[in-house]
């Protein structure tokens, strides 16, 4: 697993006309990285033990019912034996990040990693938010906003009647 050397770094969120930093939360990339170094002796033993019962398996067959046997028990085990599934750690992104802010409801501007010319908007109404974002070389894509709770309207000074 090679890291990606294009991967963003996102130092700093610019929403409306404020700068927001940002914070690193997890590296997906380190954490893959040391989950194979982990399991590797695992893999190698698992490997070494399917080989000599291939072999052994192998030979007993050419032995008892000759080389064309053999041959197609090792066709068929070859055939059946699934590749590594990596599309768990795939499928992850390889950094995430997180910026907070308070910010009064209303229609924003936000753009990502100082992209010229490449803002999303996005509308604030709730009391917490959650903005997903995907960040490419050349394209950023948002998903759903998640908002929690409701924003308790400031309360209004009426007049006193005449």
């Amino acid at each position: 697993i090679y890291p990606d050397k294009d991967a963003p770094q996102i130092n700093t969120i610019q929403v409306g006309n404020q700068s927001l930093p940002t914070a690193l939360i997890t590296d997906f990339n380190v954490m893959a990285r040391r989950a194979l170094k982990d399991e590797l002796p695992g893999i190698y033993t698992r490997a070494a033990i399917r080989a000599a019962v291939k072999g052994v398996a192998q030979d007993q067959i050419n032995k008892n019912f000759g080389a064309l046997a053999g041959l197609a028990a090792n066709i068929a085990v070859a055939a059946t034996e699934s590749n590594a599934d990596d599309r768990m750690w795939r499928s992850l992104p390889e950094r995430v990040f997180v910026a907070r802010a308070f910010l009064p409801p209303g229609d924003y501007d936000v753009n990502f990693t100082g992209r010229p010319g490449e803002t999303s908007k996005i509308s604030v109404d709730g009391r917490y938010m959650v903005v997903p974002v995907r960040l490419y070389q050349n394209k950023t894509y948002l998903g759903d906003l998640a908002k929690f709770g409701t924003v308790t309207p400031a309360a209004q000074v009426e007049d006193k009647p005449a």
